[in-house]
């Protein structure tokens, strides 16, 4: 709840910042009399509401797409003015350029100066305004509202280390109720927080105690307990966060973000990956760009389809039972690259230069135009444009036993393309390149964001061009 309420209150000051930052924007072009003005200028301010309000969308788009709705709170302050930074600084440069193509010629003004003066306005009053709402959090922190209910859970002497560091950190809005132990149990006052229990007991504490937030402080040698944790926390509670001590960071190494909790590092394993207006963009973006391709390549699809059909023995698609979501199995499509029965004696991991691969397929293979068809599948739900490549149930379910934090991939939908493909042009041979393989899927969904999916998606339309997949 207090955190749906900061992401409201962050979107409401920066309505006002923005709102305001074109106001000051206005007088200086229009009131200071230092600039000639263009017929829409000479109506007045009452005419300037619909693009102030058309201008605040544009914003709010962008705010939206370098992440700076996210939970904050954990952000540093350098991190999140940094963001906001260079969102601001492109934002400007885009919407000048626009309104520069927009404007006719003879209404055009001295671009250079105007675009700066607006630049900083906004700058000045998005600043001014976050900087103002980070003060109340902190005098909201100091009175105990908004702070969530958390547990430190680990070893004795790691625990009573972080303890510390939390305790000296002001406004960190953690309120921790106790600790849980993976180990010997601390003595009585030890840590100076009660005693909860075992790490076994961790499901019925969290239950018992609403809690929001697991800080967990092991040694750094405590790998498989750390992976039992987060797997724990992965089916336990959706709702319940978990932040790692950094020492541990190689680890999980590409599967957590690195955050500043207001002075304490500390790395943060998100349940909940995107938010639900994130979440909801995201799946518009899926069906908008799928259509767009499908309809628009419809001509070249079909011949692509005559050329696969003619040139070699077998139908035009190949399905493949794949795990998705939650586990749940579906058959992906895709354009058949490969000949006729080419898995008649059972599955088999692809090869480099494989003589499976049909001439033609190895075109597709090249330019990921096998993959075109998968985009039925983005319109069905069972897959996104972005994210973890789906698995076979066969392997999946061996990768499962060789990797303890496998299941987390299956959290999010998988995706035609994602960071492990635009990242390398290499296709998994054997069980040691899945591994490495979920390392990038890890960075990726603990990353998540319409930023960078925009950022995969560009980098995948460069990678098609260039022709750089593996044949």
């Amino acid at each position: 709840m207090w955190r749906r309420r900061e992401t409201y209150a962050l979107i409401a000051g920066d309505c006002i910042a923005i709102n305001l930052a074109w106001m000051l924007y206005y007088l200086l072009r229009v009131q200071s009399g230092l600039f000639a003005l263009s017929r829409h200028d000479m109506m007045g301010f009452t005419y300037q509401i619909t693009p102030m309000a058309a201008v605040y969308g544009y914003w709010f788009i962008v705010f939206m797409i370098y992440g700076l709705y996210r939970p904050w709170y954990q952000a540093s302050h350098f991190d999140e003015f940094s963001t906001v930074f260079k969102a601001i600084t492109a934002g400007t440069l885009i919407l000048f350029a626009l309104s520069t193509l927009l404007e006719p010629p003879e209404s055009r003004q001295p671009i250079y100066y105007l675009m700066f003066f607006y630049w900083a306005f906004v700058v000045i009053c998005v600043f001014s305004m976050r900087s103002a709402l980070r003060m109340l959090q902190r005098r909201l922190f100091d009175a105990g509202i908004g702070t969530r209910p958390s547990i430190v859970i680990g070893t004795t002497d790691e625990a009573a280390e972080l303890l510390k560091s939390i305790r000296e950190s002001r406004n960190i809005g953690l309120n921790i109720l106790g600790f849980v132990s993976c180990g010997i149990m601390p003595v009585n006052g030890e840590l100076g927080v009660p005693y909860l229990g075992e790490a076994g007991q961790l499901g019925g504490i969290i239950e018992k105690f609403n809690v929001k937030e697991v800080v967990v402080a092991l040694d750094s040698s405590q790998h498989q307990t750390l992976l039992d944790i987060i797997s724990q926390m992965s089916i336990v509670n959706s709702n319940t966060r978990v932040k790692i001590k950094p020492d541990l960071y190689d680890v999980i190494s590409g599967q957590a973000r690195i955050s500043q909790v207001h002075g304490v590092p500390l790395i943060d394993v998100s349940p909940r990956l995107m938010q639900p207006w994130e979440e909801t963009m995201k799946r518009a973006i899926d069906i908008a760009v799928a259509l767009l391709i499908l309809i628009v390549g419809f001509p070249f699809w079909l011949i692509l389809s005559f050329l696969i059909v003619m040139t070699s023995r077998g139908g035009l698609f190949y399905k493949q039972q794949r795990v998705g979501r939650d586990g749940k199995v579906f058959q992906i499509i895709k354009f058949r690259s490969m000949i006729n029965d080419a898995e008649v004696a059972g599955p088999q991991w692809a090869q480099k230069n494989d003589p499976r691969v049909t001439p033609i397929g190895k075109i597709l293979r090249r330019s990921h135009l096998d993959e075109i068809p998968q985009l039925i599948n983005v319109l069905s739900g069972e897959m996104s444009l972005v994210g973890p490549r789906p698995e076979r149930p066969f392997f999946a379910n061996q990768l499962e036993k060789d990797i303890p934090y496998y299941r987390r991939r299956l959290l999010v939908r998988p995706g035609i393309t994602g960071w492990y493909q635009v990242r390398t042009d290499k296709y998994d041979e054997n069980i040691d390149d899945v591994k490495q393989r979920v390392k990038f899927d890890f960075y990726y969904i603990e990353n998540m964001s319409l930023r960078l999916d925009l950022k995969i998606i560009f980098s995948t339309v460069y990678v098609m061009l260039r022709g750089k997949g593996q044949a």
